[in-house]
């Protein structure tokens, strides 16, 4: 396994469900590196925010940076944005973009007067910790189920010319044999 750290965030891409949008990068409130939002309430809170913390700003350097306790004092904190309703549930971690995610399901305000379902996922990478955290619409129990069918469609793609940080860990793994060619499979 190679490691090459760095503090540029790849690009997220993601399957769009029908009924939701991309917001452009000017549109974005806060500091969301990529937003998904409903098309029949754009400005709500529904929808998938995902964003970037570089190793730099995280101080996380090396494949084994732990967010399950990111995830932890979520639960039982959250965010100063949410303002979570009681107290947050773990969730078993589940893969996203081929890395192990942590996460917390919950009811937040967000400083208003309804209440949201959330969950809240974490996830370390060569170019930091990505918060994907996804919302319901205001005053019901359930997040839309495409929203969390889309979290199985998130890939991230490193902007060509990306330097690597100093941090840089190469693992020894078994030589491969040899490759198939073209006509084997």
């Amino acid at each position: 396994m190679s490691w090459e750290e760095r503090n540029t965030p790849d690009i997220v891409t993601i399957a769009v469900p029908d009924g939701w949008e991309v917001l452009t990068p000017g549109e974005i409130p806060g500091t969301a590196n990529f937003m998904l939002v409903s098309d029949r309430e754009p400005r709500g809170r529904a929808g998938i925010r995902i964003g970037n913390f570089s190793p730099k700003i995280v101080g996380g350097h090396g494949p084994d940076v732990d967010v399950k306790r990111e995830r932890d004092y979520g639960v039982e904190h959250g965010t100063a944005q949410e303002n979570l309703v009681g107290r947050g549930i773990p969730l078993e971690p589940r893969l996203i973009a081929g890395v192990k995610a942590w996460g917390y399901a919950a009811t937040a305000t967000f400083g208003e007067e309804n209440t949201y379902p959330i969950q809240r996922w974490f996830l370390w990478r060569e170019d930091g910790v990505w918060l994907i955290s996804v919302a319901g619409f205001a005053n019901t129990f359930v997040i839309p189920a495409e929203l969390i069918g889309a979290l199985d469609t998130i890939s991230f793609i490193r902007p060509s010319g990306t330097p690597a940080a100093p941090y840089t860990v190469t693992t020894a793994s078994p030589s491969p044999g040899p490759s198939p060619s073209v006509t084997e499979s």
